[in-house]
């Protein structure tokens, strides 16, 4: 049985440049996505107050406005985009992260060649 084949140096250089372009994508993503984040945790926390304040001007009990105005659907779909929001952001985040370890890798990778040249 043969070794297995290596990749030529060459193609390992390249992929490190292509996963370099696709961190960068990544990034300029998490970007983006944080401020989307960001304005539906903002668009969330405002309607939930403005909800809280109402009920409690109308009078209801204070044990119950809290889940009251969270389930209110105004509310509750603010929340839902916000939950999403966070997904995304989080899925980028986690394609930073994967795209260094996979450059790191071949960086390896291509330290050992160097050696072996």
């Amino acid at each position: 049985m043969s070794a297995p084949r290596r990749p030529p140096m060459s193609d390992l250089i390249t992929e490190v440049f292509r996963k370099a372009e696709l961190l960068e994508t990544a990034l300029s993503e998490s970007v983006k996505r944080g401020r989307a984040l960001a304005d539906a945790e903002r668009a969330y926390r405002v309607a939930l107050a403005k909800k809280t304040f109402l009920l409690r001007e109308e009078g209801q009990p204070a044990t119950l406005i809290d889940n009251m105005a969270k389930g209110d659907e105004h509310v509750a779909d603010l929340r839902f985009a916000r939950d999403c929001a966070e997904a995304d952001y989080d899925s980028a985040r986690e394609a930073i992260l994967c795209y260094k370890k996979e450059i790191d890798i071949i960086r390896e990778q291509i330290s050992r060649e160097w050696e072996r040249a």
